[in-house]
């Protein structure tokens, strides 16, 4: 959750020397949506991610900034993770036969397929987005 970005960041930083460089990535929502999700809760936060607080491009700019971070370049690759989460949710079905062997029932199916769904659309339509973060030391 948010309540430990200021220390993630930190502890970033405080890994690199002055210059160094770090990779982060990251599910992100839009910085236009990211006041409304913060206030408001969802499937996943609440039943794949209890706590779970996702970052938005601008929220990890300003966490990284306020501790001693710079942004060098980023890289975004919703819609690749849109198809990934398609072709899992394909595997899931195909697989469905030795799941149920494993003592796992049609609710459990349901949950994957629902939260699979979920998420390939939700990157297809860009609510949230993959992002690989440069950061600089300072």
């Amino acid at each position: 959750g948010m309540r430990y970005w200021p220390t993630y960041f930190a502890t970033l930083r405080d890994r690199l020397v002055p210059g160094g460089k770090a990779v982060i990535q990251a599910i992100t929502v839009p910085d236009a949506h990211f006041d409304a999700y913060r206030r408001e809760s969802d499937f996943i936060r609440h039943y794949t991610f209890p706590g779970g607080m996702l970052l938005s491009r601008g929220v990890i700019a300003e966490q990284g900034r306020r501790a001693g971070l710079s942004v060098q370049d980023t890289f975004a690759f919703g819609p690749d993770y849109a198809r990934t989460c398609r072709i899992w949710a394909e595997r899931l079905d195909a697989a469905a036969p030795r799941i149920r062997r494993l003592g796992y029932g049609p609710s459990f199916m349901r949950t994957w397929q629902y939260y699979l769904g979920i998420c390939a659309a939700t990157f297809a339509t860009g609510r949230a987005d993959v992002v690989q973060m440069e950061l600089a030391r300072t």
